[in-house]
């Protein structure tokens, strides 16, 4: 016999379970560029509209696995975003980078 989801889940201790639920949540978080863009309902064309690009140049760039911070950044000001460099190090608190916040974009 087979057992639903949430008669399963019901008996996790509850440590466990507050662990899954963690780990869910920073799944969430992370996200490919088309689903940042696709979070406030625009298109490509409507992106590159705002940052004086092709409708291509922007299928590229959320294609790359390597992109320059200032065109990372100049993708998410385009879709009303911030930026924000942020170095996690072992037992120390987030650090956001100072260097990366006082760039200027040509835009």
């Amino acid at each position: 016999m087979s057992t639903n989801f949430k008669d399963f889940y019901k008996e996790i201790p509850g440590k466990r379970k507050a662990k899954i639920e963690k780990r869910v949540e920073q799944e969430l978080k992370v996200m490919q560029l088309s689903e940042v863009r696709g979070l406030v309902k625009m298109t490509q064309k409507e992106l590159a509209a705002n940052i004086d690009v092709s409708q291509a140049a922007i299928s590229k760039m959320e294609k790359q696995s390597d992109l320059n911070i200032s065109t990372l950044r100049k993708l998410i000001e385009g879709v009303g975003g911030k930026l924000d460099v942020t170095v996690r190090l072992p037992n120390k608190s987030p650090i956001k980078l100072k260097t990366f916040s006082s760039i200027e974009l040509k835009m």
